[in-house]
């Protein structure tokens, strides 16, 4: 049972962000570490050539899969931009650091969104006709578009993170369409009561 005081649309938003700056954090850490170890032993290394860049890429792409619908605003962004292939990032920060630092919070209506999907669920909190529709919209166009990348071989290979973040963000979003079904069920069963007791009120 979960207690009564606790809103995913409002608890969601904030733990995202909190474990997004946590995973940014622990490799600007590591890196930290490093560079001062490798500085009292006398060492310097060329910044291309960490032996932690693969991990600062790889943390980027987790955060930008956990985050994932914050490319519903990046991608605007780019395009006005005209920016390159790579996306747009302000001078002398890379792209991938970029969206590191700014899908988290481009993502946070859409973890409120979310929430709201799991309280319909959950807690059983009554949702919206549009909101129920919005979020069913948003699971459907994420399971075609993770359908359509899984079908082609060569792409799936080099999108396992954006797999990854679709499958998350359908498992999440799904609560919209079982939100919706529970309430027209409801609905219905609510009707079919009234509909008999009246019947008998008649009789």
């Amino acid at each position: 049972m979960i207690p009564r005081r606790i809103s995913f649309a409002r608890s969601l938003p904030v733990l995202a962000l909190v474990l997004s700056c946590v995973l940014i954090v622990l490799p600007v850490t590591i890196t930290y570490v490093h560079l001062q170890r490798n500085a009292r032993d006398g060492h310097v290394q060329r910044r291309d050539s960490l032996p932690f860049s693969l991990q600062q890429v790889t943390t980027s792409h987790a955060i930008q899969a956990m985050n994932l619908p914050g490319s519903f605003v990046a991608f605007p962004i780019d395009k006005l931009t005209k920016a390159s292939p790579e996306g747009w990032s302000p001078k002398g920060m890379t792209s991938l650091t970029w969206r590191a630092i700014t899908f988290p919070l481009f993502c946070l209506p859409f973890w409120w969104l979310a929430g709201v999907g799991l309280d319909g669920v959950l807690r059983r909190r009554w949702l919206r006709w549009w909101m129920g529709l919005a979020g069913s919209v948003f699971c459907v166009f994420y399971l075609a578009l993770f359908l359509a990348i899984s079908c082609a071989p060569a792409e799936r290979r080099e999108m396992i993170s954006a797999l990854c973040g679709l499958g998350f963000w359908i498992l999440l979003l799904s609560a919209f369409p079982l939100a919706s079904v529970r309430q027209w069920l409801t609905l219905r069963r609510t009707k079919a009561g009234l509909e008999a007791r009246l019947f008998a009120e008649l009789q």
